[in-house]
């Protein structure tokens, strides 16, 4: 389907709107824009998509969440090392020696001597091997992560914390009110 240049106008000045920046006519003729009216002593704020954007990118929590997806992809490295390199060959030699990025079930009906050459000849495979490996990742990386967010857990515990010292005019009010009560007490 061809895409007409009215599609791709209206398309560009609904993105536009949406930045929140002003959108006029191509027959109108260039107007000044109003100005903006404020509240005497109150600054304009600018709410248009884009500030709503910075603001949101530069909140501490999509930072911390950035840096979380890099550490989280170098530990996913770790994590493919350790089971491809330490686990899986282990495993292999009580399973019989396999190699278990190698074993696959081909569903073409002919014989092919590796996997390789399986997958060169464009044979439909069905590689329980690399999903076993793939398992056995997401439960290592699964079982740090709750480690990790248990530990935190352990860590930020208000019970653990020590109790915030009380104010001292809370403290001096609780001593009027006390006195007041034993006052209220003793008038007959």
């Amino acid at each position: 389907m061809p895409i007409k240049s009215a599609q791709i106008l209206k398309t560009i000045l609904l993105t536009v709107a949406m930045m929140g920046l002003p959108v006029s006519a191509a027959t109108d003729p260039p107007s000044p824009a109003p100005p903006v009216l404020q509240p005497p002593g109150k600054p304009y704020i600018d709410t248009g998509f884009m500030q709503e954007f910075k603001k949101f990118a530069l909140r501490g929590n999509v930072v911390n969440l950035a840096v979380a997806v890099v550490i989280g992809g170098a530990f996913s490295k770790i994590v493919t090392s350790l089971v491809q390199d330490i686990m899986m060959p282990p495993l292999g030699a009580l399973v019989g020696g396999a190699d278990f990025k190698h074993l696959y079930i081909n569903l073409s009906g002919q014989s092919f001597a590796t996997l390789e050459a399986a997958e060169s000849a464009g044979a439909p495979l069905i590689r329980y091997g690399a999903f076993a490996q793939s398992v056995v990742d997401f439960g290592i990386i699964a079982l740090t992560v709750f480690a990790a967010v248990k530990a935190i857990n352990s860590l930020t515990r208000e019970d653990l914390l020590p109790p915030a010292e009380t104010p001292e005019n809370i403290l001096l009010l609780r001593e009027i009110r006390d006195s007041l009560k034993s006052n209220d007490r003793t008038r007959p």
